[in-house]
């Protein structure tokens, strides 16, 4: 932001030269009346191998895959790669990124990009925490404080979602299981049925017992009509002379 490399300055002093040397005149010349001008605005994130579900403790391990975010006004200071281990008995500090833009909104635009593009696998690390923090209505409304970081956790759940955002999913969802319904179908109409009933004319008392004889004969035997083989023979010998 003031344009001076403070380390490299600071060596270069060490060596004996000048500020002016160092960091330029017309830096020189307004460090020495106490001002030094700043251009845009800058966001550090501090990136730490840490479990942010579990109260920020520390995730040591070995990092399997790192891939720094890079671009315009990022710059990553970090001292990890791929095979690292992170220690037990250390700061879990695993980089700090740095964004630059030439106002506020800029630099939380170019820090999330970073964040997203930052992948570190092996362990668990802070980025997906700074994410929702930079993302959240306190930081962006500039509305934060000591226990900022206290009241986000408060809102959120294992894996990083607010509360009243899983709410507002929750409606959602029940609104769209709602439409998917299908609205139940009236009952078909059932046409009356009408039962026709054919009473039985009683016959009179004089044929009754006339009927009941008559069903009570037995049937006449069936006559069975043998016929010779002889007979058979000669019936059929007739049939082939006509």
């Amino acid at each position: 932001m003031t344009g001076i490399d403070f380390v490299k300055s600071q060596i270069e002093i060490a060596r004996g030269r000048t500020l002016a040397d160092a960091a330029g005149h017309d830096v020189a010349e307004a460090a020495a009346g106490g001002f030094v001008p700043a251009r845009g605005h800058a966001i550090e994130c501090r990136v730490y191998a840490e479990d942010v579900d579990e109260g920020f403790v520390p995730s040591p391990g070995a990092i399997t895959h790192l891939r720094a975010p890079a671009g315009p006004g990022i710059r990553d200071d970090n001292g990890a790669t791929a095979g690292s281990i992170v220690p037990t008995h250390y700061d879990p500090l695993v980089s700090k990124v740095i964004a630059w833009a030439s106002d506020r909104r800029g630099a939380i635009s170019r820090m999330l990009r970073a964040l997203d593009e930052y992948d570190v696998r092996g362990i668990k690390t802070t980025i997906g925490f700074c994410r929702e923090l930079l993302s959240s209505n306190l930081f962006r409304g500039a509305e934060f404080d000591t226990t900022t970081v206290d009241r986000l956790m408060e809102r959120r759940t294992p894996g990083g979602v607010e509360v009243a955002e899983l709410e507002e999913l929750a409606a959602i969802a029940a609104a769209f299981a709602t439409d998917a319904e299908p609205s139940p179908k009236p009952a078909p109409a059932v046409e009356p049925v009408v039962a026709e009933t054919v009473a039985e004319v009683p016959k009179p008392a004089a044929e009754a017992p006339k009927a009941a004889a008559e069903a009570a004969k037995p049937a006449p035997p069936t006559k069975t009509v043998s016929e010779s083989l002889w007979a058979q023979k000669a019936r059929l010998e007739n049939l082939g002379r006509d």
